[in-house]
């Protein structure tokens, strides 16, 4: 059943351009890149939205976002958001820096439970990120030791909680967060299995090795195997290490 709450706050109006540097920009869609839920108000949502103010290039400027709760459900929460940028899509590459990320509190009529939130723009699903979610290895070859544990924030920004640690020059890393904060590649996957009921693929490139999969929407595992840039012959660990490390997370 689907529904909106009457204590929904509408958006101030805004204008539908503006101008930047000596640049018009104009308003339209953007997308919510992440969500952290308060635990201790559970109707109160942190949304991320990724802003380029200073790219260096005019072109892939995106600035002053807005965003609101547009609709809820009993399944969904519903976010608008709006950027200004560039009318058409930028004729020049857009090597940008790391993202800004603008924050917005937002108000839920109710807790989000079990719902999920998606994109007004294209239903995308907005990843909610726990910072209470640090997997822990039950498994690890011998001679690893733990060196840090680095949660996920919003002061600072950090998306992908995760703990590293080391054995030697060889260094593994076990990361939670939104799929495009986690190491990507383009290359075939060397092996493909199933780690907790989902789809894991094992890739393998001159970084490293990693295995990743998906745990809730938005959000997914990795475990990665690399050596010490002081020592990049250092053998990292096998396909079949790694399965076993992230089989054995809890």
């Amino acid at each position: 059943m689907a529904w909106k709450s009457p204590g929904h706050r509408t958006a101030p109006a805004q204008p539908p351009t503006v101008t930047y540097r000596g640049h018009v920009y104009h308003r339209g869609p953007a997308e919510a890149e992440a969500a952290f839920v308060d635990a201790q108000a559970s109707t109160t949502l942190q949304v991320l939205i990724r802003v380029f103010p200073d790219s260096g290039k005019y072109q892939c400027v995106r600035i002053r976002p807005s965003a609101t709760v547009s609709g809820e459900s009993d399944s969904q929460v519903t976010v608008s958001a709006e950027i200004y940028q560039l009318a058409a899509q930028p004729t020049v590459p857009c090597f940008l820096p790391p993202p800004d990320f603008q924050r917005f509190t937002l108000h839920l009529s109710r807790p989000l439970g079990q719902r999920s939130i998606v994109n007004a723009v294209d239903r995308s699903v907005v990843p909610v990120i726990d910072p209470s979610d640090l997997p822990t290895p039950t498994y690890l070859p011998a001679g690893y030791r733990q060196v840090r544990v680095i949660p996920a924030s919003l002061t600072p920004q950090v998306l992908n909680g995760g703990r590293v640690f080391v054995r030697g020059q060889l260094q593994l890393t076990v990361s939670v967060g939104p799929p495009r904060e986690l190491s990507s590649y383009d290359n075939a996957p060397e092996l493909v299995t199933e780690v907790a009921g989902g789809r894991a693929e094992v890739h393998v490139d001159e970084n490293g090795r990693c295995i990743t999969w998906p745990t809730r929407p938005g959000i997914a595992r990795q475990v990665c195997s690399a050596s010490d840039a002081a020592d990049p012959g250092a053998p990292i660990l096998s396909a079949t290490e790694l399965v076993k490390i992230a089989r054995g997370l809890r």
